[in-house]
């Protein structure tokens, strides 16, 4: 039995790299273009449903005319929390500028993120040169 090509596939896209490293994510078109549309979202990695190494994160963000928050993307990755949310972040960037031309990956993140103070203060200062590198690309 052939699998047929999907013309909406929810794994858009597979990065691995020669650390061992890998980044999976998963959305659909119409997840992807509502991205584009949303005043703020959070990532969160706070649960483990994935056995071994591998976490999941989630993107979503609360919309007010249904009263409820969503979920538009999943990512599955080996890649420790810092360094993560540095990929995941820039990915993110590089795949909506990818669909949406009309801004760089970082003006992409720039419209999207807000972050949260408090785990910022707890975790990436713990990793300056994450920190550096991360709030550079962002021009924060």
């Amino acid at each position: 039995m052939r699998h047929k090509k999907s013309a909406d596939p929810y794994i858009r896209s597979i990065r691995e790299f020669d650390n061992g490293q890998y980044i999976v994510l998963c959305a659909t078109k119409q997840q992807l273009k509502a991205i584009s549309e949303l005043t703020h979202m959070e990532i969160d990695m706070a649960f483990k449903r994935v056995n071994g190494n591998t976490n999941e994160w989630e993107i979503s963000a609360y919309l007010s005319r249904v009263q409820k928050t969503l979920t538009f993307v999943r990512i599955f990755t080996n890649v420790e929390p810092a360094q993560a949310y540095q990929k995941i972040g820039l990915g993110l960037g590089q795949y909506l500028n990818s669909r949406y031309s009309h801004l760089t990956p970082i003006e992409h993140l720039q419209h999207i993120y807000k972050l949260c103070q408090v785990h910022y203060k707890r975790n990436i200062d713990k990793i300056n040169i994450f920190q550096v590198k991360f709030e550079q690309q962002l021009g924060i």
